[in-house]
């Protein structure tokens, strides 16, 4: 063979063989693998990395059993009602204090195995309550009052064959504001007016029992919010003369100066306008105003000093609006409440209602259309020929909750 011919079959052969003749293999980060600690193979095709199927792969075997196995619950259609005892619909809360509720499950021979599930609109469970032997469930937590608005409870019943495929509802009202005022000694936040004073037994008179008096008291330091609110003060009111008069209110008004608050309180009218009438034919005053009056006098309209004509000849509480005593959104007769004798009463401003308790039983939830706004507060009260005390405590406002 030529010299030629054998360099030619030698670069020929070296062209073949291509690159640096190495054989690369990536290095397997897997590290849930076994590391081969043997000699390497150095023949090409024994020394190819196989491709990763994932089949033999310890993580994604072991993820795909946990999602496999995980029990899925079936609701079923019970044939057993449970409804809410506590709260009332739309109940007031503080922001972050404890809401408690309580469910009746209708009764059965054996609760063993009952639960209640508390959830969320979204149906996230947030507690478990054990179904007790009388057939009640208790919850209590913050999980509804974590932050201000209207919230809704979800009770699920579940039973020993599943969860039920239905809840019932609970509707809650949590505010970020929230007034006590208990008038145990006498409070720089509230100003005085007219012949209203603060009692040293703990309380505020508007007007004591001479006649033609007229007093207020209001806040200079807190004004309430638009929404919904409930408003809760006790009242006294009697022990006077020529039958007793006229009564006494709190008033919230629409407006943001307390400077326009003193003028409208300078000019209410006494009598039938019981110190907060300054609307319609009482005075000038055109804006919006919610009042809670404690009406003792029947007002029948002469045109002279009587300017309107109450709904009943009895004694009564009323929710009147924009300062007039004559414009009546609902009213009661409550014809004890000049006994002389404590009185609770209750406001709630809730969507599409207004709900009043009087002495704890609710005698009014009517929807008069209002659009609360919010405002100055103040108590007031006035007699005339006919006298009575006109006594406020124990003031409790929930607000600022929308």
């Amino acid at each position: 063979m030529s010299i030629l011919f054998k360099n030619l079959l030698a670069a020929t052969l070296f062209t073949a063989c291509g690159g640096t003749g190495k054989i690369i293999v990536e290095p397997n980060t897997d590290t849930d693998e076994a590391i081969d600690t043997s000699t390497p193979d150095t023949d090409q095709t024994d020394t190819a990395p196989t491709p990763d199927t994932g089949d033999t792969d310890p993580v994604d075997t072991d993820t795909a059993d946990t999602v496999d196995t995980e029990p899925v619950e079936t609701p079923i259609s019970c044939m057993v009602n449970w409804t809410f005892l506590t709260p009332i619909d739309y109940e007031f809360y503080s922001s972050g204090n404890p809401v408690d509720a309580t469910v009746q499950i209708d009764p059965l021979d054996d609760y063993a195995g009952h639960t209640v599930r508390w959830e969320n609109r979204g149906g996230q469970v947030l507690a478990d309550s054990t179904v007790d032997s009388t057939g009640q469930a208790l919850y209590s937590g913050i999980d509804y009052s974590a932050s201000k608005g209207l919230k809704t409870i979800f009770a699920r019943l579940v039973t020993p064959e599943g969860p039920c495929d239905t809840t019932v509802e609970r509707r809650i009202s949590v505010c970020d504001e929230y007034i006590l005022e208990e008038f145990t000694t006498e409070s720089i936040d509230w100003v005085t007016r007219g012949d209203a004073y603060w009692d040293p037994n703990g309380w505020v008179e508007m007007t004591g029992t001479s006649q033609g008096q007229k007093g207020a008291v209001y806040n200079k330091v807190e004004a309430i919010s638009s929404g919904a609110a409930s408003i809760r003060f006790t009242i006294k009111t009697g022990n006077g003369m020529n039958g007793g008069a006229d009564g006494f209110a709190f008033t919230i008004m629409n407006i943001s100066s307390l400077t326009d608050l003193e003028t409208w309180i300078s000019e209410a009218r006494s009598g039938g306008g019981m110190g907060y009438g300054v609307g319609g034919p009482s005075g000038t005053f055109t804006g919006e105003a919610l009042t809670v009056e404690i009406d003792t006098w029947h007002n029948s309209y002469n045109g002279t000093n009587e300017l309107h004509t109450d709904p009943t000849t009895s004694s009564h509480i009323a929710l009147t609006q924009n300062a007039d005593p004559g414009d009546h959104l609902v009213f009661f007769e409550t014809p004890n409440v000049e006994d002389f004798q404590p009185h609770d009463l209750r406001v709630d401003i809730v969507p599409n209602a207004v709900k009043v308790s009087y002495d704890g039983t609710e005698v009014i939830n009517e929807n008069p259309q209002l659009n609360f706004k919010g405002g100055q507060m103040f108590f007031s009260g006035s007699t005339g020929w006919a006298t009575n005390n006109h006594i406020f405590d124990n003031l409790e406002i929930f607000h600022d909750c929308q």
